[in-house]
């Protein structure tokens, strides 16, 4: 989502657009199956600026997607655990969601498992 830097305001609704579709194929599970060899977790859930400028982890409207994957990790301890999460940003691509991810998984108790 588009915001206006100097008062947060939404300017344009294209991400939402942009992920819905992905976000909306597939149905979420009434039952879970009982064995599953990986889970995969889309990012855009953490900040990469503002985690480096403040230095921690800072969650934003995705967080749900997160605390799906800790529960899912949980729930199959023996699944190979996938992140997937870059910039998402055209200019600050030094920042990446990943290692903020990692400062997280750490944080959650996910330090032993190997996200890959």
């Amino acid at each position: 989502m588009l915001r206006s830097p100097a008062n947060n305001h939404r300017l344009s609704p294209v991400g939402e657009w942009l992920i819905a579709p992905l976000e909306n194929r597939f149905t979420s599970n009434a039952a879970l199956p009982d064995e599953v060899d990986g889970i995969v977790v889309i990012g855009g859930a953490i900040s990469p600026g503002l985690s480096n400028i403040l230095q921690q982890p800072e969650l934003g409207a995705g967080a749900d997607r997160l605390t799906n994957f800790l529960y899912l990790a949980r729930l199959y301890p023996n699944a190979k655990l996938v992140f997937t999460g870059g910039s998402g940003s055209v200019t600050e691509q030094e920042f990446k969601e990943a290692e903020m991810a990692r400062v997280l998984f750490d944080q959650l108790g996910l330090a032993e498992h190997a996200i890959v």
